[in-house]
């Protein structure tokens, strides 16, 4: 006698035919198949289907959510780091070593850091300018082209599958290149 069940099972769960188990479980096509059509088989693969791709693309979503989090949350970072840098760019700390002894009679070296105002830093000025281009960047912060090509691409997406849906046809996601700044 025929285990169903685990036919059934391994109908929905994978790509194989009617024909394949027919012959795996040396069973006539004509019962595998009647069978399959009085149980909807296929319904349930399809559902099958669409629950797994489900879950796979909530968990991608997680996943690239905390990413955007995490940089995000060093973006922030960076930015107090160079605000920072900013403020102390006409500054120059210079640093003194004085011989000083103990009261133990030892000598030892000591040193002082000294900030005083002068000349602004122009490489440095550079350089936190091209870290704030950088950071824009990682920020995501777009500019109106951007934006409108950003648009435009969800649009078509929409328009795909809604054309899918009306022509009964399987939703195929590639995920390549998505949000392709926070993943560098």
């Amino acid at each position: 006698m025929a285990d169903w069940q685990k036919i059934k099972t391994e109908y929905i769960t994978t790509d194989t035919s009617y024909r394949k188990l027919a012959q795996k479980y040396g069973i006539h096509y004509k019962v595998v198949s009647d069978k399959g059509k009085a149980e909807d088989w296929v319904q349930l693969r399809s559902q099958y289907r669409d629950k797994t791709l489900s879950k796979a693309l909530g968990k991608i979503s997680t996943q690239q959510a905390n990413k955007m989090a995490r940089i995000d949350q060093l973006a922030d970072k960076l930015l107090a780091k160079l605000d920072k840098a900013i403020s102390e760019l006409d500054l120059a700390i210079t640093v003194h070593k004085d011989k000083v002894e103990t009261p133990e009679g030892e000598n030892t070296t000591e040193y002082k850091e000294a900030r005083e105002g002068g000349i602004v830093d122009r490489a440095g000025l550079r350089q936190l300018t091209a870290a704030l281009k950088d950071l824009k960047e990682v920020k995501g912060v777009m500019n109106e082209l951007d934006r409108r090509e950003q648009e435009a691409r969800i649009a078509n997406l929409q328009r795909q599958a809604q054309k899918d849906d009306d022509t009964g046809g399987q939703i195929t996601v590639v995920l390549e290149g998505a949000l392709k700044d926070y993943a560098q």
